[in-house]
């Protein structure tokens, strides 16, 4: 039987996040060399995967003006596509694990058709957080940026991103300076670190517009329904 995976905790505050050794992880692909993917697996990625990327051509010549530079429409598009590709991996993933052939292979091999998976998923996830936290805002300030040549505009995104930037490396120190004082201190732990400061900001921004779209929208939406109170805002002095 191979040994079990190894863990490191990562401290963070109140978050204990708990994840495999990034080596391993880049390593499941080696550990099956010779699975292949089952027939039901592969049909669902040869659909889902144009499907996705069929819509995201479609969004881009539908909302996207003619005269938008090519590196605009090339980032947004290859965000899309990653952000569409979640709804081709997830079935997959799902099918993966689920079918009796998968799991046969898992107990016989140690991951079955899921290690095929794992670099479909881990670019995906790296791209969109490197959009997320690097390329993104930059590409959007330098494109709302008022300058007119190129290394100014290119100053005063950095300078209009200092903000987050630098929350991201105070919020970095410390998790090194927790790491470091923890004794788990390793490639795989800023990974982790990483990600579990990505997964609490989703879920900090998810609560926040959780709360304002179920109860702010629909008391707007009702108050702006009545006709009375419509027609008494029309004619305030």
């Amino acid at each position: 039987a191979p040994p079990p995976p190894r863990q490191s905790r990562v401290a963070c505050g109140v978050f204990s996040f708990w994840h495999h050794d990034l080596a391993q992880l880049e390593g499941l692909g080696a550990a099956a060399p010779t699975l292949a993917m089952t027939p039901g697996l592969s049909l669902t990625l040869m659909v889902l995967s144009p499907a996705a990327l069929l819509v995201t051509v479609a969004l881009l010549w539908y909302y996207s003006s003619r005269s938008v530079g090519w590196a605009s429409i090339l980032v947004t598009g290859y965000t899309w596509f990653c952000a569409l590709s979640v709804l081709a991996l997830l079935p997959a993933d799902l099918q993966a694990t689920l079918s009796p052939s998968g799991a046969a292979q898992e107990g016989e091999e140690g991951q079955g058709d899921v290690s095929l998976l794992a670099p479909l998923w881990s670019t995906v996830y790296w791209s969109m957080f490197v959009l997320t936290w690097a390329l993104l805002p930059f590409v959007q300030m330098y494109a709302d940026s008022g300058f007119f040549t190129a290394g100014a505009r290119c100053r005063d995104s950095l300078k209009q991103n200092l903000s987050l930037y630098a929350a991201i490396g105070v919020v970095g120190a410390l998790g090194v300076l927790l790491l470091v004082l923890s004794g788990e201190f390793s490639v795989g732990s800023l990974m982790g670190l990483a990600m579990a400061a990505a997964n609490a900001f989703g879920l900090v921004i998810a609560l926040t517009a959780l709360g304002y779209g179920l109860v702010e929208l629909p008391r707007g939406i009702w108050r702006r329904a009545g006709v009375e109170s419509r027609k008494k805002w029309a004619f305030r002095d």
